[in-house]
């Protein structure tokens, strides 16, 4: 699927399991932001890496949920302000380097992607929802930004209904030293 430049939204439920769909790319000269809604590439099994343009502004909740994606790339200018509720929830994502002008990261958007390895914040990132690692059992190391303000509850760890979503190998967590953090619940 080649996506055109003035499209400005894929829609709820776009590709939602589409199993086969291995290949999206976007045109790249754009200028209108683009936004994903709830679940527009969820379940899509076959696709594993996606070069996001820079006019994309947000990723709905539930995007990508339960997706084949491994590999995210992001613009150098990026739009992007928004990762949504579960967005990458149970997704292969192995890692991600959120583009600077990414503000909130929403409840259970990385909730038990068992390869994530690696994630890069940069600054201007402001809020990290509940749960939002929960369950990457692949997950050694995070540093989070100055600019962080707003912390989840319990964002590396979920107990629900007798089950347990940890982060076991999980050994590094490095606060900026000029941290505008509070509080951790």
């Amino acid at each position: 699927v080649n996506l055109p430049a003035d499209m400005k939204m894929i829609g709820e439920r776009a590709f939602y399991n589409c199993y086969a769909l291995s290949n999206v790319t976007f045109d790249q000269s754009g200028s209108d932001l683009l936004i994903f809604s709830e679940y527009a590439f969820a379940g899509t099994t076959s696709l594993k890496t996606l070069a996001f343009p820079a006019r994309l502004y947000s990723i709905g909740d539930c995007a990508f949920y339960e997706s084949g994606i491994t590999d995210v790339t992001f613009a150098e200018n990026s739009s992007l302000v928004s990762i949504g509720v579960q967005a990458f929830h149970q997704s292969d994502i192995r890692g991600i380097v959120v583009p600077a002008g990414v503000i909130s990261i929403g409840n259970e958007a990385f909730f038990e992607c068992s390869n994530l390895s690696a994630v890069i914040f940069n600054e201007g990132l402001v809020s990290i929802g509940d749960y939002a690692f929960a369950g990457c059992s692949e997950l050694v190391s995070v540093a989070f930004p100055a600019s962080l303000k707003t912390l989840g509850q319990s964002v590396f760890y979920r107990y629900y209904v007798g089950d347990e979503y940890p982060c076991p190998n999980l050994d590094t967590v490095t606060f900026a030293s000029n941290s505008q953090l509070e509080y951790i619940p």
